[in-house]
C-alpha cells in the first residue's frame, strides 16, 4: 500500500509541478508577441517618415536640376550632353545613373529624340524613386527641356516646370503633415489593441 500511495503522490507532483512552468511559458510568449507588435508598430510608423522624407529630397532635387538648366541657358549655353552631366553630379543619386546613361546614349547614338531616350532612362530605373505618379510624369516630361528651340521658350518652360514642381512639394508638405498624424495614430493604436487583445 505505501509503495501505491508513493507513486500516486509522485505523480500528483509531477502533475502539480507542470502547471506553473506551462502558465509561464505562455506568459513568456505572450510577453515577447506584445514587444514585437509595438516594435513593428514602431517600425512602421519610421518607414512611413522615411519614405516622405526621401521623396520631399527628390522633389527638391529635381527643382535644382531645373534652376541649374536654367541659368545654363541664359548664361552657358553648354551642349545637352556637358549640360546633363553637369546636373547629374549636382543631383546624386537616383538621378545621377539614369542622366549618365541619357548622357552615353546621346553621344553614342546622335539621335535628335532627345526626349524618348530621357524617358526611357528614367523608366528603367522607376524603382529607385519615392515620387508618386504624378511627380515621376513631371520627372519623365523634363527631358521636352532638352528639345532644340529658341532660349525664351526654353526658359519660359523651365520656369513652368519649376513652378510644378513647387505645387507638388507644397502639397506633399500638407499631405504629410495630416498622414503623419494619423499613421502614427493607427500604428500606436492598433499596436495597443493587439496587445490587449494578445494578452
Amino acid at each position: 500500500i505505501i509503495p501505491q500511495m508513493a507513486r500516486k503522490c509522485h505523480k500528483e507532483q509531477k502533475k502539480c509541478g507542470r502547471f506553473p512552468t506551462s502558465f509561464k511559458r505562455k506568459n513568456m510568449l505572450k510577453i515577447l508577441g506584445s514587444v514585437l507588435i509595438l516594435t513593428a508598430s514602431v517600425g512602421g510608423c519610421l518607414t512611413f517618415l522615411e519614405r516622405f522624407r526621401e521623396e520631399e529630397r527628390q522633389l527638391l532635387a529635381m527643382k535644382e536640376m531645373l534652376i541649374i538648366f536654367e541659368k545654363q541657358l541664359e548664361y552657358v549655353r553648354l551642349p545637352i550632353a556637358e549640360a546633363v552631366t553637369d546636373m547629374a553630379k549636382k543631383a546624386g543619386a537616383p538621378f545621377e545613373e539614369p542622366l549618365m546613361e541619357f548622357t552615353e546614349k546621346i553621344l553614342y547614338h546622335q539621335t535628335e529624340e532627345v526626349e524618348r531616350l530621357w524617358r526611357e532612362c528614367f523608366e528603367a530605373h522607376r524603382r529607385s524613386f519615392f515620387l508618386n505618379r504624378e511627380e515621376f510624369a513631371i520627372l519623365l516630361d523634363m527631358g521636352r527641356l532638352l528639345e532644340p528651340v529658341d532660349s525664351k521658350s526654353q526658359i519660359a518652360s523651365v520656369e513652368m516646370y519649376i513652378n510644378r514642381v513647387e505645387e507638388k512639394i507644397q502639397k506633399m508638405w500638407e499631405e504629410r503633415e495630416n498622414k503623419q498624424k494619423v499613421y502614427q495614430s493607427v500604428c500606436l493604436f492598433g499596436g495597443l489593441l493587439l496587445i490587449i487583445v494578445l494578452l
